[in-house]
């Protein structure tokens, strides 16, 4: 038995446990969302000061050598003195130093929050120890003061500046660069599109807050009056013939219950899909929670006894269900309350009971009130239910035609399916493949006892805005689902999946990716709890085989691969040089003499060996995992590039990306 005794167990001092486990804080810190949460918890923090009604403009500034900066106009936080553990220390210091210590604890006291996105005052600290510097500077009480910090640790201490404030003059300054030591993506360009989606998102949740986002020369402001209806409206069409176009206006519902105050917005369009906007103290929480669930309940319960009473189903009763009621529906769901409890610090979900009792009871108000005083509109919205109820039923009977046609194959598996020996989905993996010369080198190439090969014939359909019963006319989507054997719609069943890694594997080029990017819009839109559970992966396949004479030397991803590699040989060969822009193309030419980069036009092109020892086996591929912002970002990639009603989004997109345009000709 191993022994366990107190030189086991780790004692971690000020922020040393937030470097040690940073995912516990903070999320995933291989991926972009490190960055991503790291900036939303510092403008988080100006929010808080502004909600609380103090100062409604937040600069937010990212510069090119790497730093982030964000400003407000708050109170500035406290500076003097507090006792922790027998020592005076600054209280600025112990907030961003320290863990458990902040003014959100507080539920009552003078110059508590009433309503906060970060109760468990985490964030600074976060952004503090991940920071390679970090720098403070407070003004207040007639005064500037500041401090710096690296990697957690305390450098310069608290120190007046030379600063004069203005009479009234308040607000702090927050500037820090991320330690890419443990943040994988440092570079706030790289998620730039992001944050700023995120910080226009927080301005439109906050009616009067501005928000100021500057990358470089580029300024941006956010900014709306409308609050949550915002982002609705940018979310529906203008356009008549659009999938996406509201059948009727916006509705908002407002009030507070129980002390928590409640906006809602909401609207069916035509589209098969569901888009849910949801949001606490200001804070966005991607997987909703209790609050979402409330107006969920209320809409399902209210709508489905309008049907009934009135027997707008037709001829034949029909039995609605929640997933009815939502085909098509738009909405944001935003409560404020004072004492929120989240599911994980990274906040994804809300877990507050009176969260729940609030936007139900308001919502079962607002619908009453539709449909006693407002026939037209609770007509409109009702027929959209039922049409939703019949085209659910004939998708189901849809469905069971491809099964019925799969039976009798291979138990229900597709004939093009090489299944692996193993049985435990804990081990097995499925590659679905572009082409079947790929498919042939992958089958011979793989592990037979775990790895199951799917040859994935053209390219399947895009599958945005399209309903099941439309998809399941695809025979490679039929082969898919029936792989997958979790079923789809209404008999899906995540338990019942043969695989814990679903596998994309495209080719390195512009066609591959495109492959790609539909495989993960079919999952997004009907197996998005595959991504949820973390079974979706691409593999990274090469794009060049280096050679010398007749040895290869290694193979490389992509052209910053290349670059990278001539790079490394360049400084091997002493050339003073920092990145690849630095060589001259005599010096490139010098460093790779006779060194042929061969460029590999598909995996086919690949022998079984190759293959395998490249992209699936395991100890030297790289498997990379996708998550919602990935299947989320190549379903908007779609939606503007193909939907049609996003022509004049599709039009701005190329223009503004035509000069950049990477053509693969």
């Amino acid at each position: 038995m191993t022994n366990y005794n107190a030189k086991d167990i780790k004692h971690y001092e000020g922020l040393d446990a937030i470097r040690k486990r940073p995912n516990m804080y903070i999320g995933d810190t291989e991926s972009n969302y490190a960055p991503i949460q790291l900036v939303l918890e510092g403008v988080t923090n100006s929010v808080d000061e502004a909600m609380n009604g103090f100062g409604k403009v937040i600069d937010v500034k990212f510069t090119d050598d790497g730093y982030c900066c964000i400003k407000d106009r708050g109170r500035g936080i406290p500076i003097d003195d507090m006792e922790v553990n027998g020592k005076k220390i600054p209280a600025c210091i112990a907030i961003a130093t320290m863990l458990n210590t902040g003014g959100k604890f507080d539920d009552n006291g003078e110059g508590s929050y009433k309503t906060s996105g970060g109760l468990n005052g985490i964030g600074l600290k976060a952004i503090c120890a991940l920071s390679s510097h970090f720098i403070v500077i407070i003004t207040r009480d007639g005064k500037q003061v500041r401090f710096e910090t690296k990697l957690g640790k305390l450098t310069k201490k608290l120190y007046q500046t030379d600063y004069k404030p203005k009479k009234g003059e308040s607000g702090t300054f927050v500037k820090f660069k991320l330690d890419e030591s443990i943040v994988k993506v440092s570079d706030f360009f790289k998620v730039e599109k992001e944050i700023k989606e995120n910080c226009k998102v927080t301005a439109y949740l906050n009616k009067g807050i501005k928000i100021n986002v500057k990358f470089g020369e580029k300024l941006e402001s956010y900014y709306s009056e409308n609050g949550i209806q915002a982002i609705i409206e940018e979310n529906i069409s203008k356009q008549e013939k659009s999938p996406d176009k509201a059948l009727y206006e916006p509705i908002i519902v407002t009030g507070k219950k129980n002390g928590v105050d409640v906006e809602i917005c909401f609207t069916h369009t035509n589209s098969e899909s569901e888009k849910m906007f949801s949001f606490v103290n200001g804070l966005k929480v991607p997987l909703g929670g209790t609050h979402v669930t409330g107006f969920r309940l209320s809409m399902s319960k209210m709508i489905t006894e309008y049907i009934k009473k009135n027997k707008l189903y037709g001829k034949t009763e029909l039995e609605i269900s929640g997933e009815d009621v939502r085909e098509g529906l738009v909405y944001a769901v935003a409560v404020k309350l004072s004492n929120p409890r989240f599911h994980g610090q990274t906040k994804d979900s809300l877990g507050s009971n009176e969260a729940q009792s609030a936007t139900q009871s308001l919502t079962n108000e607002l619908l009453e009130n539709i449909f006693n005083e407002k026939p037209n509109l609770a007509k409109v919205i009702a027929l959209r239910v039922v049409a939703a109820a019949k085209g659910r039923i004939a998708a189901k009977r849809a469905r069971e035609v491809v099964r019925k046609n799969l039976e009798g194959n291979n138990l229900g598996l597709p004939t093009k399916l090489k299944d692996c020996v193993s049985t435990n989905p804990e081990e097995c993996e499925l590659f679905l493949i572009e082409g079947n010369s790929a498919g042939g080198s992958a089958e011979v190439g793989r592990d037979v006892r775990t790895q199951a090969i799917l040859s994935l014939r053209g390219k399947i359909p895009n599958t945005q805005g399209e309903s099941i019963s439309n998809i399941l006319k695809n025979a490679e989507i039929q082969s898919i689902i029936a792989a997958l054997g979790t079923g789809i719609g209404e008999t899906f069943d995540i338990s019942k999946i043969r695989y814990h890694k679903i596998i994309s594997m495209t080719d390195a080029d512009v066609d591959g990716s495109h492959i790609r990017t539909l495989i993960f819009t079919l999952f997004y839109n009907f197996f998005k709890p595959i991504i949820e559970a973390g079974y979706l992966y691409y593999a990274n396949s090469p794009l060049y085989i280096v050679k010398q004479g007749n040895k290869t030397l290694c193979y490389l991803k992509d052209d910053n691969a290349r670059e990278e590699w001539i790079l490394q040989r360049a400084k091997e060969k002493k050339l003073k040089v920092s990145k690849y822009s630095d060589l001259t193309t005599q010096q490139i030419t010098d460093v790779t003499a006779g060194i042929k980069f061969n460029y590999i036009k598909g995996l086919g092109e690949m022998n079984p060996e190759q293959l395998a020892s490249t992209t699936m086996r395991k100890g030297n591929r790289i498997l990379t995992r996708v998550t919602m912002k990935d299947a989320e970002s190549a379903d908007e990639a779609f939606r503007v590039l193909m939907d049609s009603k996003a022509v004049e989004e599709r039009k701005k997109f190329i223009e503004d990306n035509a000069l950049n345009a990477n053509l693969d000709i």
